[in-house]
């Protein structure tokens, strides 16, 4: 298929990609989010199709979508929000919420409004064979431009559900998973020993866990004194990884 040409910055399908990435409601909506991250697209492109793929002129793209347009740096700076945009772009569908997350291993984020730190925590989830997420209130839009990227697209890889804190503690006393809950009173992992089936909950830095979350197994990375506590995702990371190999960390 030729691609097609945009050269006006009011063109409809330059007003639809603004709104797709500034609009949470909107990305629910169409079903579709923006993905503006070459080495994300490769990530994805094998397991998400793209719809569209917008490209400078002279922009070598081997990536295959539905649909392809040439549009010029400008567009492409409107398009992304980047001043310095890397030279491609694209709509990519979102796959279906799961009614029923099933496996042995889950990441609960609660409260976690920063997209770096949403894409990362979600990244390693991924990376380290957890089998889904529970996102609970106040979470930032893993599909946001700035999640995205930080997730090398594992947002759109990985399974995961949007429910309450009261809808997480639940589905874990239903479901038989251990939840635990990272938390700097907890006991330090080197001395728990976590096991599956499990839902291992991280929190907002600076607001901590939920009251909902009294009755979960409290665990802590241990720090020297020289330092109160750790980047979410960098403890979520660590914690994962802990969860997944507890025999290799037990005193």
């Amino acid at each position: 298929m030729l691609p097609q040409q945009i050269t006006s910055l009011t063109h409809p399908v330059v007003k639809h990609l603004v709104k797709l990435r500034q609009s949470r409601s909107y990305r629910k909506e169409k079903g579709q989010c923006l993905v503006c991250n070459s080495k994300t697209l490769q990530q994805i492109v094998f397991k998400r199709p793209l719809l569209e793929l917008f490209s400078l002129k002279n922009h070598p793209c081997a990536i295959k979508a539905t649909r392809y347009y040439i549009v010029t740096e400008g567009i492409l700076k409107k398009i992304t929000g980047h001043k310095q945009p890397e030279g491609v772009a694209a709509t990519v569908e979102i796959p279906s919420q799961p009614k029923f997350l099933t496996g042995r291993y889950f990441l609960g984020l609660f409260e976690i409004s920063d997209p770096g730190n949403m894409g990362t925590l979600l990244r390693t989830a991924l990376a380290l064979g957890f089998d889904g997420a529970f996102l609970t209130e106040n979470c930032v839009d893993p599909l946001l431009d700035k999640a995205l990227s930080s997730s090398k697209g594992a947002a759109l890889l990985l399974p995961w559900q949007q429910i309450s804190t009261a809808q997480l503690m639940q589905h874990a006393a239903e479901n038989a998973l251990t939840p635990y809950v990272a938390d700097t009173k907890g006991a330090f992992i080197e001395t728990t020993s976590m096991k599956p089936p499990l839902v291992l909950i991280v929190s907002n830095e600076s607001r901590g866990p939920s009251p909902l979350f009294a009755s979960c197994k409290r665990i802590t990375i241990p720090l020297t004194t020289k330092m109160e506590s750790l980047n979410v995702a960098v403890a979520g990371g660590i914690l994962m990884y802990h969860a997944k190999n507890p025999s290799k960390h037990r005193l």
